[in-house]
């Protein structure tokens, strides 16, 4: 079975984004040379999160609405005395709703 791994960095230009990887996927498909099987893309940081949709900024755009009403942005006073950045808190609160791979 042959099988191709690939790291790809990607930047956000803000604390949170949403980028399109379906050009980077392809071209790491085409440079594998495999035509059969499966992708599997990985966030390799925990506070990521891929997942497959539409192309479609007003999706984009209702996508943080939904998470800010599932998820909302809590203080770190509000559930536990640990002192650690809200914005991490946030962010792992969403990656969970969003899912890794």
């Amino acid at each position: 079975m042959k099988n191709y791994r690939k790291e790809i960095t990607l930047h956000v230009p803000s604390q949170r984004g949403f980028l399109v990887i379906t050009q980077q996927v392809r071209d790491c498909v085409r440079e594998s040379g495999i035509t059969e099987g499966i992708v599997l893309i990985n966030s390799m940081h925990v506070t990521s999160s891929v997942f497959v949709d539409d192309e479609e900024q007003g999706l984009f755009r209702h996508y943080e609405t939904w998470l800010e009403k599932v998820a909302p942005v809590l203080e770190a006073g509000e559930y536990s005395d640990e002192v650690i950045g809200e914005d991490i808190i946030d962010a792992h609160m969403k990656r969970h709703v969003m899912g890794r791979e």
